[in-house]
């Protein structure tokens, strides 16, 4: 009887630990700390460079929120880099004049995001649609990459000036866009604290991502707040001010309202909406509002979503009421079938995505009504619309007035109401067109990544619509933009681009890629910038290709020590998913990837080799700003002093997500023992997020995952754990059987 009893206790042991550190958990989630500092933890995407006097604050600090609630979520992990080029291009006004592109980036308006999102644009991938840094208005977005979104907006909630509220969203959301009045003279001497009384009005914006209550008043410049007390908050200045991450006193008088974030994998193949723009104004009544949009459905297709935005409820509260009709009469939103009725409550100000609780089935050329109708606990009964300026046509949206009566916006003071309607289409979709687009475009220069992802689509056995339009959406957008590129794919071809940069041309707000691994082996290696005037400044993009068998020593026709790929790199500049294979760096204050980095970025980049001189790194030899994330070094042999496996800098703060296989005197590079354990920690920062597939190794060489030759199985992944939820389950629910049929065995034992 006692075996059967240890166990059974064992069991019940076990099971109660497994159970008490998931409400422990939950628990947490539900109290606020006195301090969360993400940069600690990992939870943080690295802190980005907005282009300089260009007003795009607004677009950084939304980015960075929504970035953050991808952590949170789970959706990603802090290596995640997302497009404030896209979200400023479809955020803009007056979107069917098509204005210039200078017009386009004229947009500041903290709320303006939200419209663009709710129309299924503006949250791209960077590497989609990358941000030139030096005249941002000279990279326009192409119009086809309209309605096309790496992920799908679902709720934005305005919090104002409640400070345990913002600390809960915080925990639940990840992060929060955020403006305030900002003046250089009043940050600390250090640039650690900002704080000032005298503001007026809001003039940039940044993302609040923790806070401290402890800080101390006394880090502060000359002027002081009364209490500690400080809101962490990531910067868009790049590592202007310290890392990028500084604090905001509590206090700060104009940092009232926090905009939070809440985004899903993509649920919709269809958006309905008569809004083009962010031109906004507010309907009102003295009771409940009442506004409508009627649609005509594209082809056969399932209503799932709603979406409408609160605003000036002050927090206390809005009842909501939606209404699907179908068999609609002339000049009315009231049809003769009401296909569903739902009712709820939201609480703050924002957007909301509400999902119906039954599908409506549409049918192609089918007009269909959405009717909103808004009542706020303060009296405020508002309802977001387009202004007077806007364009509307006749039968596109309504307003209720007092006396019940429909009227067409034509003949009223607004134009149309900020409703929207999701879908998903009944029919397979075609892969036909976009197996044209691959076909015509297969080995344009400038187009292989955005080809390799519209054939890992159609590989699949049922793609879905969304992908099949993603993919299509993609080649089009690169089809006209891929001319302005400069590709290479020869040794030839880098050594002419590297020779062309130290001659001086920066290549600013330029695109160079790399389509082909580069083996140097027998050949002539020409490192691209040779000093702080003639250097890089442009958008690299390596593909996750390789740079092979080179060697940087003294350039001796220019009297150069600092070496690397790139010798130099401008504050502009931007290096991805480079990887040096089997390199030689034998000369002082060099690196393998870049020999000078002055305030650049770069990301996801590897070196393999051999260093030997002095103040020599693998990635970077000289960082003076700048950031450096999800970069490693796997480093043969190692022969001087003051040799660092990733970057020699003093400021520590601009590396982060960083591995070597060998020491460094820098405490965020960690140390791996094997190319899997480096896969692994790359691709869950360090083990401190989810794991993602960014990672790969393919010839015992580590490579980004946009390298797909010979890599077109995802599940062999190394690094994977999308098994280990079911694995989870699988292993409790075993423990919990087993717990229960001990339990009956020793009841039968004991009736006998």
């Amino acid at each position: 009887m006692k075996a059967p009893r240890i166990a059974f206790s064992l069991l019940l042991a076990l099971l109660y630990s497994v159970f008490a550190l998931e409400l422990t958990a939950y628990a947490q989630q539900g109290t606020t700390v006195s301090k969360l500092d993400p940069t600690v933890s990992g939870k943080v995407t690295p802190v980005r460079q907005s282009p300089m006097n260009s007003g795009l604050c607004w677009a950084y600090a939304t980015i960075g929120s929504i970035e953050q609630n991808l952590i949170y979520s789970g959706l990603e992990n802090a290596s995640v880099d997302l497009s404030e080029s896209s979200l400023v291009w479809f955020s803009t006004d007056s979107e069917h004049l098509k204005p210039e592109a200078e017009q386009r980036y004229s947009n500041s308006y903290i709320i303006s995001p939200v419209f663009a999102m709710s129309r299924l644009s503006g949250i791209q991938d960077e590497r989609d649609e990358p941000m030139y840094l030096n005249t941002p208005h000279l990279n326009p977005v192409s119009y086809s990459q309209n309605g096309l979104c790496t992920y799908e907006l679902e709720k934005m909630e305005k919090i104002r000036s409640d400070k345990d509220t913002i600390k809960k969203k915080i925990l639940e959301y990840g992060g929060a866009a955020v403006c305030y009045y900002n003046d250089d003279s009043c940050f600390s001497s250090d640039h650690k604290s900002y704080f000032q009384r005298s503001g007026t009005k809001e003039n940039h914006s940044v993302t609040v991502i923790g806070w401290d209550d402890d800080y101390s008043r006394d880090n502060f410049g000359d002027i002081k707040p009364d209490k500690n007390g400080a809101w962490l908050v990531k910067g868009v200045w790049g590592t202007r001010h310290e890392n990028g991450f500084y604090w905001i006193s509590y206090e700060e008088p104009e940092m009232m309202d926090f905009y939070f974030y809440k985004v899903t994998s993509p649920r919709s193949d269809k958006v309905y909406s008569h809004n083009n723009g962010s031109n906004m104004m507010y309907a009102s009544a003295k009771n409940t509002i009442q506004a409508a949009n009627v649609f005509t459905a594209g082809s056969d297709e399932k209503l799932e979503e709603i979406s409408f935005l609160v605003a000036d409820n002050g927090g206390e509260g809005t009842d909501y009421t939606i209404k699907v009709y179908k068999g609609l009469k002339d000049a009315s939103p009231v049809g003769n079938e009401l296909c569903t009725e739902i009712k709820g409550n939201v609480v703050y100000d924002g957007y909301y995505s509400i999902k119906l609780p039954s599908a409506v089935s549409l049918s192609k050329d089918e007009k269909f009504s959405v009717i909103v109708s808004l009542r706020s606990k303060n009296g405020h009964n508002y309802f977001v619309c387009e202004d007077a300026q806007c364009y509307a046509h006749e039968g596109e949206s309504y307003y209720c007035n007092e006396s019940g009566e429909w009227m067409d916006c034509l003949h009223t003071q607004f134009r149309n109401a900020y409703i929207n309607a999701y879908t998903t289409v009944n029919a397979k979709p075609s892969e036909d067109h976009l197996k044209e687009l691959v076909d015509k475009y297969a080995g344009t220069k400038g187009m292989q990544r955005v080809i390799d992802k519209a054939k890992t689509v159609l590989e699949k056995q049922t793609p879905s619509y969304r992908e099949i339009s993603y993919a299509e959406k993609l080649i089009e957008a690169a089809s006209n933009e891929c001319s302005s590129y400069t590709v290479i794919t020869t040794v030839q071809q880098w050594n002419e681009f590297a020779k062309s940069v130290n001659d001086g041309n920066q290549y600013r707000d330029k695109t160079v890629v790399v389509e082909a691994d580069l083996d140097f082996k027998g050949k002539d290696f020409v490192c691209a910038g040779i000093s702080e005037d003639r250097c890089f400044n442009g958008y690299f993009d390596a593909n996750g290709h390789t740079f092979s068998s080179f060697t940087l020593s003294y350039d001796i026709d220019n009297n150069c020590d600092q070496r690397g790929i790139f010798g130099y790199i401008g504050v502009y500049a931007n290096i991805t998913d480079l990887v040096a294979v089997n390199a030689d760096v034998s000369t002082d204050k060099s690196g393998g990837i870049v020999g000078v980095c002055d305030c650049g970025t770069i990301t996801r980049c590897g070196f393999n080799g051999k260093l030997s001189g002095k103040d020599c790194a693998g990635i970077v030899g000289e960082l003076k700003k700048g950031t450096i994330s999800d970069c490693y070094s796997i480093i043969d042999d190692k022969k001087g002093s003051g040799i660092a496996a990733v970057v020699n800098s003093h400021e520590l703060y601009c590396v982060r997500n960083c591995f070597s296989n060998t020491s460094d005197d820098l405490s965020q590079v960690r140390l791996v023992n094997s190319s899997e354990e480096l896969v692994k920690m790359l691709d869950s920062n360090g083990g401190d997020n989810k794991s993602f597939e960014h990672f790969f190794i393919n010839d015992s060489i580590v490579r980004p995952l946009e390298y797909v030759a010979g890599h077109n199985d995802p599940d062999t992944q190394t690094g994977k754990n999308s098994s280990k939820p079911l694995v989870i389950f699988i292993s409790l629910s075993v423990v919990l059987l087993t717990a229960v049929s001990i339990f009956i065995i020793r009841l039968k034992r004991k009736k006998r």
